[in-house]
């Protein structure tokens, strides 16, 4: 009978001396470990570590350890005083696993911890962090074998991760720009060290909502980089109505990290992201940083490279639509690495309007300074269709082919567009533009542009376009026009000059010639006389300041010469080509198409240039001539119309 009251006795010794430690602990003042915490943090880092608030421990099966109000102190140079603040973090560990050297912590809270990660005007971190130096002493305490090296760590099992309302910024100190991402709640669940990772958060980035979720292979990986490529399967992104998939593998054991990641969407909106970059306030800031450019659009600012050596990567993207502003895409497909720092997209394809989209692009470091190589082919683009697809008013209706291969060279924007080589064409088909259009690029809709393109406009709603051809070559950042036309069922419209990317120049003529007899009914339905027409518009100056006036220098080669009712013209370049061809013939495109093709035309012999005749007969021609209100507003739409 003994024997029964021993089990008895120990069960009763056990509650006792729980009720001892529970009363023990519960009694404790846990406070006063506050300045031992902050000694250590303070030797780990060289920053202060404040506990403002209490440590309060809650006594169960699972303890739960509360601290309050801590912050970290920033760097000195940093823009405020606390690196990190947490207003509430939470710690519970179950007790019985200790008994078998295991630590399992089965849940953390943090609710708002505010993170601030900055760098200063010389790139250095604020999260770089600077440890006090120690005494002779301490050194050679630090060095002396610790008498536990034999043994072994306690296991350490993490259940759930819990975060909520954080926030972190990120400040680059040479811009003074800020980036922040504002977590409503973020839940991670793990069962090990060695097991996946399970994460859903949500939150915004500057104002604009998302969402994800997805596993990480192993918690140990991702806390330990040594341990191998981490990967994150299952993702799931979601930001403004937007939905990616897919997976990503990092691997930082070499000495420049790399990123894999296969990305697919099945419809990516972009157009509010681009909406936002011209609201007004954007548009101030623009104006000033123009300003200070002293009249230049291209900045001269060296371009900051060293990020193409930071990071390798290998991305495959895949979206099945794609919304732009101007653009819809669909079955987009692009392969993109970045290996010691050589960015290839290649290749880029996908479906525009109907028609096709190929594209590359190679960016390569060159001492300090950076090679683009480029190439961009549109085949059969159907603007109409482009424009249901965006859900837009249909404006312009025809089909685009583009062909496109550019290559330059420089430590900036403007050495690159200074060192410009390359080729560029674009030609439209058959189609029609609607008047209200060319109402809003010329004007007043009883200006000149409108009843120059179309006499009959008033009683038509559209006009109907034979073709447009623009081909220029480009040398050294000098753009020379291989063809420039834009022919309707009224109007020829005739173009040659030249673009200095370098020194950020226009220097362009654009003639228009009526397809109708000039003597009675072409002026009878033209306001504009014959030589009002006869005079090409000549736009100039530079691109922040473009200026129009009439070029009498380049006026009509052969204009004036008119047989049965056909006027025959020629400018210099394309319409060179065009001498001897009636400005009332149905099809002068494909001449145009050809011309493009070729290097820039130089012009054709003729007997007597304008100029040379007027300098015969002791007439003194002027550089430009002003330009009535009338052909003013002609001039500047057809540039609006071209560079379109």
């Amino acid at each position: 009978m003994r024997w029964k009251w021993i089990p008895i006795i120990f069960v009763s010794i056990l509650i006792v001396a729980i009720v001892a430690v529970y009363i023990t602990l519960s009694s404790y003042d846990f406070n006063k470990l506050k300045p031992q915490v902050e000694q250590a943090a303070y030797e780990a880092t060289g920053r202060a570590l404040k506990l403002d608030g209490d440590i309060e421990l809650k006594i169960g099966f699972t303890p739960v350890l509360v601290v309050r109000e801590v912050t970290l102190e920033n760097a000195k140079w940093g823009s405020r005083p606390a690196a990190v603040s947490v207003k509430r973090f939470e710690v519970q560990v179950a007790i019985l696993p200790l008994l078998g050297r295991r630590i399992e912590i089965q849940r953390i809270v943090i609710v708002e911890p505010d993170i601030l990660v900055e760098t200063d005007r010389k790139g250095r971190s604020n999260l770089q962090f600077t440890p006090p130096k120690k005494t002779e002493a301490e050194a050679v305490a630090a060095k002396e074998p610790s008498s536990d090296t034999g043994l072994e760590l306690p296991e350490l099992v993490v259940g759930e991760v819990l975060i909520e309302s954080g926030r972190l910024t990120y400040r680059d100190g040479l811009s003074t720009k800020s980036t922040s991402v504002i977590l409503d709640r973020l839940k991670a669940e793990g069962a090990g060290l060695e097991s996946a990772l399970k994460f859903d958060l949500k939150g915004s980035l500057d104002s604009r909502s998302f969402g994800a979720t997805g596993s990480f292979d192993s918690l140990a990986k991702l806390t330990d980089p040594t341990l191998g490529p981490v990967k994150l399967s299952g993702l799931k992104l979601l930001f403004d109505g937007n939905r990616i998939t897919g997976s990503v593998v990092a691997d930082t054991t070499a000495a420049r990290p790399a990123l894999t990641a296969e990305l697919t969407t099945e419809s990516l909106d972009l157009r509010k992201f681009f909406s936002d970059a011209q609201a007004p306030a954007a548009k101030k800031e623009t104006e000033v940083k123009e300003s200070v450019r002293k009249e230049k659009v291209f900045s001269s600012e060296p371009i900051e490279a060293g990020f193409l050596k930071s990071v390798d990567l290998d991305l495959r993207f895949k979206a099945a639509k794609l919304l732009l502003p101007l653009l819809a895409i669909d079955d987009l497909s692009v392969k993109m690495s970045l290996k010691a720092g050589r960015l290839k997209l290649s290749p880029v394809k996908a479906k525009v309007g109907g028609g096709t989209l190929e594209a590359r692009v190679e960016v390569r470091p060159r001492g300090k300074a950076l090679a683009v190589d480029a190439e961009v082919k549109l085949k059969g683009i159907e603007l109409d269709s482009l424009g249901r697809e965006l859900k837009v008013t249909e404006v312009l209706n025809g089909t685009i082919d583009a062909d496109i291969k550019l290559k330059a060279k420089g430590e900036s924007v403007a050495a690159l567009m200074a060192s410009l080589d390359g080729q560029k064409r674009v030609v439209m088909g058959k189609g029609r533009i609607d008047n209200k259009f060319l109402k809003f690029v010329g004007g007043d809709l009883n200006t000149g542009l409108l009843r120059l393109l179309n006499p009959l406009a008033a009683k038509e709603s559209y006009t109907v376009v034979n073709c447009m051809v623009v081909g220029f070559n480009v040398e050294d950042g000098l753009a020379s026009s291989s063809a420039m036309l834009f022919d309707t069922s009224h109007m020829t419209i005739v173009g040659n000059g030249k673009i200095n990317f370098a020194k950020e120049t226009l220097d362009v003529s654009l003639k228009p010639m009526p397809k109708e007899g000039l003597g009675t009914s072409g002026l009878g339905k033209l306001t504009l006389s014959l030589g009002e027409l006869a005079r090409p518009f000549k736009p100039g100056g530079t691109f922040v300041n473009p200026g129009l006036a009439v070029d009498p220098a380049q006026t009509m080669l052969t204009i004036g010469k008119v047989m049965g009712g056909n006027v025959l013209f020629g400018p210099a370049g394309l319409a060179a080509a065009l001498v001897g061809t009636s400005s009332g013939d149905e099809n002068p495109c494909l001449t145009a198409i050809e011309a493009s093709k070729k290097k820039s035309a130089a012009p054709k012999a003729v007997k007597k240039p304008v100029e040379q005749e007027q300098a015969e007969e002791g007439s003194v021609v002027p550089k430009s001539l002003p330009i009535p209100d009338d052909i003013k507003d002609v001039g500047e739409g057809l540039l609006k119309l071209f560079s379109q």
